[in-house]
């Protein structure tokens, strides 16, 4: 059952909802003097889903890469980020990065 992670393999989390990201949104209100809502707000409004991922999300591409389904798969990097990192890339290339 399944298979043992390749040293090759990335897996890259965007912002995930926990606790840490809970204190950050914090800290970020009290910098900027707004509301938690608030700073919540503005970074899921760049996020191209428009929303922190789950843990549970996380774990299932975790999961996915040790599993027989994924066996073909190698060196890959799979970034769970709800389109960020597609997002930046498209912004360096109109830059003519």
């Amino acid at each position: 059952m399944g298979r043992r992670w390749d040293p090759g393999e990335h897996v890259i989390p965007g912002r995930i909802a926990t606790e840490r990201v809970a204190e950050l949104e914090e800290t970020a209100a009290q910098r900027l003097g707004g509301t938690v809502a608030d700073a919540r707000q503005a970074q899921q409004a760049a996020i191209p889903l428009g929303r922190y991922g789950t843990v549970d999300e996380l774990a299932a591409a975790v999961v996915f890469l040790l599993s027989d389904a994924a066996s073909y798969i190698t060196g890959a990097t799979l970034s769970v980020d709800g389109g960020m990192v597609e997002r930046s890339s498209r912004r360096r290339r109109r830059a003519g990065h």
